[in-house]
């Protein structure tokens, strides 16, 4: 557990070994599939390979096989949000909120195609204020209002479509952190530019989600940036997208990242994979399982599983 860190009485270990059972039940389903290939089943064992297998196992010559892709992140992100409707909470904190990275993923397009476009006449849409007030997405809806009930946010982040990194935002210091587990692959001022959608709208979507009366006084300065570069690193390469998602994972956790190195990860895979499978919805892997890659057309907008910005 972190230092200054009240665990919770349900907090469990991120690093345990992934239950027998759940183990079994992938390997069952792995195997039951391949015996009988469906089109759409074998979307469905695509999904799970790619997030299971590790480095060392991907074919030869593909060195995006098991890169996650938006629907993975959007798989464990969901996985993380559904546990924090237990009671008590697994988390150090009822008050905090996994983003849907799909609509993150739509938020950083805003923010280049229209937000910097006219930032004095920029309006929030739909999609902003239903995830502001909790209920969206759809799946796992928390009905948190961001202020009131939540002073957390959790994001993962891509960069060009060829690195995930893990965004910790902090409502009440008006502060962002930015997790890398490659340091050496964006600098500092590039990585504060990525966050950029954060820092600058967020303070600015409290104040147009607040009552007329208390607009005024709100402030819209920009939230602050910082860089944690203690964080373990991913020297293989690869494996960045379970490296951003343990982050949160412990994070939220309040739970140290000991544990998570290149020699761990594969075996981390293989547990996010089991979990995945048994926690949630089969529907709901199904509808992730989308086989278009992120920027063909709708292919990583998933509309099943969030609202629009429109």
């Amino acid at each position: 557990i972190m230092v200054g860190v009240n665990p919770s009485s349900a907090v469990y270990n991120p690093f345990e070994k992934v239950a027998e059972a759940k183990l079994d039940a992938l390997v069952e389903f792995m195997r039951t599939d391949l015996d009988n290939p469906l089109d759409d089943s074998l979307r469905l064992v695509q999904f799970y390979a790619q997030l299971m297998t590790p480095k060392q196992l991907w074919p030869p010559n593909n060195d995006r096989f098991g890169w996650l892709r938006d629907p993975h992140m959007v798989a464990v992100m969901d996985l993380f949000r559904q546990r924090s409707l237990a009671s008590p909470t697994p988390y150090r904190s009822e008050r905090i909120a996994f983003l849907d990275p799909s609509f993150t993923s739509l938020w950083c397009s805003e923010y280049k195609n229209d937000f910097l476009r006219d930032k004095d006449h920029y309006t929030f849409r739909q999609g902003f204020i239903n995830t502001f007030n909790g209920t969206a997405p759809e799946f796992a809806c928390t009905n948190k209002k961001w202020g009131e009930d939540v002073d957390t946010l959790y994001i993962v982040h891509n960069i060009n479509d060829e690195h995930w990194i893990a965004v910790e935002v902090d409502i009440v210091k008006g502060r962002v952190k930015a997790y890398d587990s490659i340091n050496t692959a964006f600098s500092e001022p590039r990585l504060k530019e990525e966050c950029r959608p954060y820092t600058k709208m967020i303070p600015l979507l409290f104040k147009q989600m607040a009552p007329p009366e208390r607009r005024k006084k709100m402030s819209e300065a920009a939230y602050s940036f910082y860089r944690v570069t203690s964080f373990p690193q991913n020297f293989q390469s690869g494996d960045c997208g379970v490296y951003a998602l343990k982050f949160i994972e412990c994070l939220a956790l309040g739970h140290t990242t000991t544990g998570l190195s290149d020699s761990t990860v594969g075996a981390l895979r293989v547990k996010y994979a089991a979990e995945v499978l048994d926690e949630l919805p089969a529907e709901e892997c199904f509808q992730l399982s989308c086989p278009l890659p992120r920027g063909t057309n709708d292919g990583d907008r998933f509309p099943l599983q969030t609202d629009s910005l429109q």
